[in-house]
């Protein structure tokens, strides 16, 4: 918003609509700070910034500018995520072409057995990886990218934002 274009009468009422006090007394340049400083807040507020009302605009704008920053590359996270996670999930709802239930054709290959422990005590025996991924994400325990993680390394998996409880390790049967 421009608030060059305004004059004081319109400075005023706006800064009335945002509950500025002491609107009356004071001048134009005054009116234009509190506005711009009362949007700041506001938009900051609406981010999560819990921010003194002591900083100053330009601590506001960049404070703000970061906060939109940081939304942005946790979509760009989340999005990838997405993509990774629907690329080895079979979708739950896709339709059937027939009525009738037809058995499961089996690939050519092995089916392989992961074990899943929970600090070093086996708590699930999974038949295929794809089993696997499904039952992490059902019991919204880790991502696709941990449990790959884990079986190549024998790592175990970390707590972290989004999945609260760590201590999973994905183990290949022999």
């Amino acid at each position: 918003m421009n608030l060059n274009n305004l004059n004081v009468k319109e400075l005023r009422k706006f800064a009335g609509e945002l509950k500025i006090p002491g609107r009356w007394d004071m001048n134009r340049g005054q009116l234009e700070h509190a506005i711009e400083r009362t949007v700041l807040i506001e938009e900051a507020t609406k981010l999560g910034i819990e921010m003194p009302y002591s900083k100053t605009i330009e601590e506001l704008k960049q404070a703000i500018a970061d906060q939109r920053q940081k939304i942005a590359k946790m979509q760009e996270m989340l999005r990838k995520e997405r993509e990774v996670t629907e690329k080895f999930m079979e979708p739950e709802n896709a339709p059937t072409e027939s009525v009738e239930e037809t058995p499961k054709k089996k690939k050519n290959g092995r089916t392989r057995v992961i074990n899943v422990f929970k600090d070093g005590e086996l708590i699930e025996t999974i038949e295929g990886l794809m089993e696997t991924f499904k039952w992490v994400t059902d019991n919204n325990i880790t991502n696709v990218g941990w449990v790959k993680r884990s079986l190549k390394t024998g790592e175990e998996t970390n707590a972290g934002y989004k999945y609260k409880i760590g201590g999973y390790k994905f183990e290949y049967a022999n």
